[in-house]
């Protein structure tokens, strides 16, 4: 398909232009996210990214987390809605891959059980309250699909609590989920 019948009105940026719309369009899917990041995700200089993020002020806010600058678009969440409790995740998820430092979401003692041999291959995540908590692969078989989630810690993951999500990925699959097995380490 032609990229004309694909995307039929572009717009026409300036460079500016096109550097405030890559930020707001990064902060507000990605926040609460530092400079870094930004820089980092989309192959730009610091010096850019400090351009971009000031060209789209008014749109993007900050806030100062343990002396470091994290923005983000959209609504402040100030006391929003929680995060789910419980997330099943692709291996190359953008919630980890989005980010130069991923130690919110993942502590450095876990890196190397969702990037075993440090290889580029990510494994499916298990996030608990926005935290990698565990890893967790699918076999298919003739009757469904069974999922084995392996928790990094005793953080009271239960099948029950992974029930939601697990079912919610086997409708993505159009299979019903036949098991669900938690294997601690």
């Amino acid at each position: 398909m032609p990229l004309e019948d694909w995307a039929p009105n572009p717009r026409d940026l300036s460079g500016e232009e096109a550097l405030r719309e890559l930020a707001v369009r990064y902060f507000t899917g990605h926040g609460p996210a530092t400079l870094h990041d930004f820089g980092w995700w989309a192959g730009l200089t610091i010096t850019e990214a400090k351009k971009a993020v000031a060209a789209a002020d008014g749109v993007l806010f900050s806030e100062t987390i343990g002396g470091t600058a994290y923005w983000s678009g959209g609504e402040k969440r100030g006391d929003g809605p929680e995060m789910p409790g419980i997330a099943l995740l692709a291996g190359y998820d953008e919630y980890l891959l989005g980010y130069k430092d991923r130690s919110a979401m993942l502590k450095p003692e876990h890196a190397p059980k969702v990037v075993p041999g440090g290889n580029g291959v990510y494994a499916p995540m298990l996030v608990v309250g926005g935290e990698i908590a565990g890893i967790w692969r699918r076999s298919i078989g003739k009757q469904g699909v069974e999922l084995a989630v392996h928790p990094f810690e005793n953080s009271g993951v239960t099948e029950e609590r992974v029930a939601g999500a697990a079912r919610r990925y086997g409708e993505f699959l159009g299979l019903p989920l036949t098991r669900i097995e938690i294997r601690t380490e």
